[in-house]
């Protein structure tokens, strides 16, 4: 093990990082909101130094920054304000903490350019379905999960691109014509079946690695009456918030893909105010959780599979979703659903995104009596705002909004806005908060600012799940 000395970051690293935080105070002092093509230009190019620093992390994060910057100056939907300031507040923690670590601590804050891959024992694996995905800084892949009932975790294994630059890596053809081990073929094929894999090499994170000794061997699809069925994911919510708890901050635990076993639903609502289409799962103590997918055009088949599949009655055994964090809550996206296939009474993946659901009857007599049924069959409502998402909201409100206009002194409004917060945070004991609220109070500044916003991301972070009553 090196020392801790060895570890810490050298004088030419800390001016890097000087020169990351430099970079976002100026995009604050001008305003998320009249972003230019420059500062994105800019934000690649720091990425581009990170990875030549032996920060692959930070190099990751300036990416999708520049992504979403990007996004911004062409007043693309997809991206929010918001969206920025919360991924400045996580690039300031990180710029921060790292001076600081040391050991363990600080190989994690760093990252790495390759995952270490070790050989592990053969694994029989229940393949829950693939899914496509994009993140803002450009890269693409697919993504296809595994159930090891063994170890009772999900696995994953990923075919992806930095770029576009691969014209052949499409949605389709990699979904059809790309292998990930000998004896498997491609993804479409693996995840009709059961499989088991030879000498296989997986990362720390759970991560399997392609091509290389692995061997696979197909198996056959477990039966509807299989009794691993019943030990699948998570069926308790309370025991899901809190392993997402534990991946809360800069040091949490990986953790973005969970397997759910419900034990009933309620058909998908379009939810027109967030455009979003939601779907209410139940647990086995009652609660009802709300799994949700964005309105858009790359997601348009997903909707659509899942409204199908729901709407013929199908039994769902599981459901795969994708955790994805944003300014304002922890959103759980349903990816693939495990179901059972009628005439070979056995378990199916269904993946979402590459289906082909058979399509609805659109008659005037159907539409109405699907009408009436989702009268009958309301969702819960969603609960009410948590006690700390009560307090947090006017704070939010206020740093957003400067974030976007760039123009740091309050009004009037806005500082007693944010004195009657600091009363209501410092009565209940969050002190931790009210700290860095003070003093963004005293002296409302860049560094202030993104140090406030990412205590507060960080609390909505650990409120817990979307939980409906």
């Amino acid at each position: 093990q090196p020392t801790p000395a060895a570890d810490a970051l050298g004088e030419r690293e800390k001016l890097f990082l000087t020169q990351v935080d430099s970079m976002l105070n100026e995009l604050l002092a001008g305003g998320l909101a009249h972003v230019s093509e420059v500062s994105s230009a800019r934000l690649f190019a720091l990425n581009m130094s990170a990875r030549g620093e032996g920060l692959p992390r930070l190099a990751a994060l300036l990416r999708n920054l520049g992504g979403i910057v990007e996004l911004l100056v062409r007043r693309d939907h997809r991206a929010q304000e918001p969206d920025a300031l919360a991924l400045m507040a996580r690039i300031h923690a990180l710029c921060a903490a790292l001076p600081q670590a040391r050991g363990e601590l600080a190989r994690a804050l760093c990252g790495r350019l390759r995952r270490d891959f070790d050989a592990t024992r053969p694994l029989d694996l229940l393949p829950l379905g693939a899914h496509w995905w994009q993140t803002r800084g450009g890269a693409r892949g697919l993504s296809v999960a595994f159930w090891d009932s063994d170890a009772g975790q999900v696995l994953q294994a990923v075919l992806a691109r930095p770029d576009a630059s691969d014209t052949s890596f499409t949605r389709q053809n990699t979904w059809s014509t790309q292998a990930l081990w000998p004896g498997a073929g491609t993804p479409r094929q693996i995840c009709e079946a059961a499989l088991r894999l030879e000498q296989p090499r997986m990362a720390d994170d759970g991560r399997l690695a392609l091509g290389g000794v692995t061997r696979a061997l197909m198996a056959p699809a477990w039966a509807a009456s299989d009794p691993r069925i019943a030990t699948l994911g998570f069926d308790d919510w309370a025991v899901l918030a809190d392993q997402l708890r534990a991946a809360t901050g800069l040091a949490g635990n990986a953790f973005d893909m969970a397997l759910l076993r419900p034990q009933a639903s309620l058909p998908p609502q379009l939810d027109e105010v967030a455009q979003r289409f939601d779907w209410q799962v139940e647990d086995t103590q009652g609660r009802w959780l709300s799994l949700s997918i964005a309105c858009g055009p790359e997601h348009r088949r997903r909707i659509d599979n899942l409204d199908r599949l729901v709407a013929r009655g199908a039994e769902v055994r599981a459901v795969l979703v994708r955790i994805e964090r944003d300014a304002a809550a922890t959103l759980l996206v349903p990816v693939a659903v495990l179901t059972l296939a009628v005439r070979e009474q056995t378990l199916q993946a269904v993946s979402l995104d590459f289906a082909e659901e058979p399509l609805r009857s659109t008659s005037l007599a159907n539409r109405i009596l699907r009408l009436f049924e989702a009268r009958n069959k309301q969702a819960p409502a969603v609960a009410a705002p948590a006690l700390g998402e009560r307090l947090l909201a006017p704070v939010i409100d206020v740093i957003e909004t400067q974030a976007a206009t760039g123009r740091m002194p309050f009004t009037s409004a806005q500082a007693a806005q944010l004195r009657e917060s600091l009363g209501h945070i410092a009565s209940v004991g969050l002190d931790g908060l009210a700290g860095p609220l003070r003093a963004y109070i005293e002296h409302p500044t860049p560094t202030s600012l993104l140090r406030l916003a990412w205590i507060t991301q960080v609390l909505v972070e650990m409120e817990g799940l979307p939980l409906a009553e």
